[in-house]
């Protein structure tokens, strides 16, 4: 049973290849096609939270709280 278990390992093992990842000709993220999303619900999340980044980094990070402490009007 030993030997089953340690000829499935060595298998295992000598599957596994390494694998590297290269960048070349890197580019600003501002300057690449934006990538086109039929979830509007998160894209409308992604905007909002690029705004009250954008908000912050202006005046303070206290100015917005978090939306789970703040109540709804109706």
């Amino acid at each position: 049973m030993v030997s089953i278990a340690l000829a499935s390992v060595s298998v295992l093992l000598m599957s596994i290849s390494p694998t590297a990842v290269k960048g070349d000709d890197l580019v600003d993220a501002d300057r690449v096609a934006q990538q086109i999303s039929l979830d509007h619900a998160r894209e409308a999340r992604l905007v909002a939270e690029a705004a009250v980044d954008r908000v912050r980094d202006k005046h303070d990070q206290d100015v917005i709280g978090a939306a789970a402490v703040i109540r709804r009007a109706s």
